[in-house]
């Protein structure tokens, strides 16, 4: 199973990190995300493990909410969220972190980010991300080139001169998007997106004995 650390998370995308004493090698296993407001209000019935072990993200409603309670409230409503599953809990819109929660994550280890972006594009940016990282990826040999905006996979045996058809294109305006081995991943349903390693990003390998199989025009 992929998984992503809190910390590669922060890094990624640029969330500020307000407990950097907590647990940043929390793992991520899942690409959903839950809003807390039910569980906050003490209706956790549907609060399963699987739900716990979401990134918990505390919006505009979620941060009303938990202001408006008294200190005891604050502390009996919040603790549902800091439980063994939870991996980071994020708040939106540059809210403060109260204190109360600030304390149940230095005691829980389970860290507390922060998003200066609204809610929902904060919950669009962190999915979007999470469903890249998480994916289950395949790699192929072959050179994946960009035309006109549409991905084409050239395949084919070893030296046979994929890296030269490749090049041709480039040439002729196209974008190389990677040489020798494509990572490919199904990003949503019917929809594959193909990717280089990191260490190949930018590089194509060229056989200098073949030549051009196209004319020039």
């Amino acid at each position: 199973m992929n998984a992503v650390t809190v910390q590669d998370l922060a890094n990624a995308l640029l969330l500020e990190i307000v407990t950097p004493e907590a647990d940043l090698n929390r793992t991520v296993t899942s690409s959903f995300l839950n809003r807390p407001g039910m569980e906050l209000m003490g209706h956790d019935d549907y609060f399963k493990v699987e739900v716990q072990a979401r990134i918990q993200l505390l919006g505009t409603k979620e941060w009303h909410f938990l202001s408006s309670l008294s200190d005891d409230d604050l502390a009996s409503s919040a603790e549902v969220l800091f439980n063994t599953a939870t991996p980071t809990i994020i708040f939106t819109n540059n809210f403060e972190v109260p204190n109360i929660m600030l304390e149940l994550s230095a005691q829980s280890g389970i860290p507390i980010l922060r998003s200066a972006k609204r809610t929902s594009s904060a919950f669009a940016t962190i999915f979007n991300y999470l469903q890249e990282e998480l994916a289950t990826t395949q790699s192929f040999h072959g050179v994946l080139v960009d035309v006109n905006g549409i991905g084409v996979m050239i395949t084919g045996k070893s030296s046979i001169g994929k890296s030269e058809t490749g090049l041709e294109l480039i040439r002729r305006g196209h974008q190389l998007i990677a040489d020798d081995r494509v990572d490919i991943y199904e990003k949503e349903v019917g929809m594959l997106i193909g990717r280089a390693p990191d260490i190949l990003k930018q590089f194509i390998e060229i056989n200098p004995k073949l030549k051009p199989r196209f004319p020039r025009g």
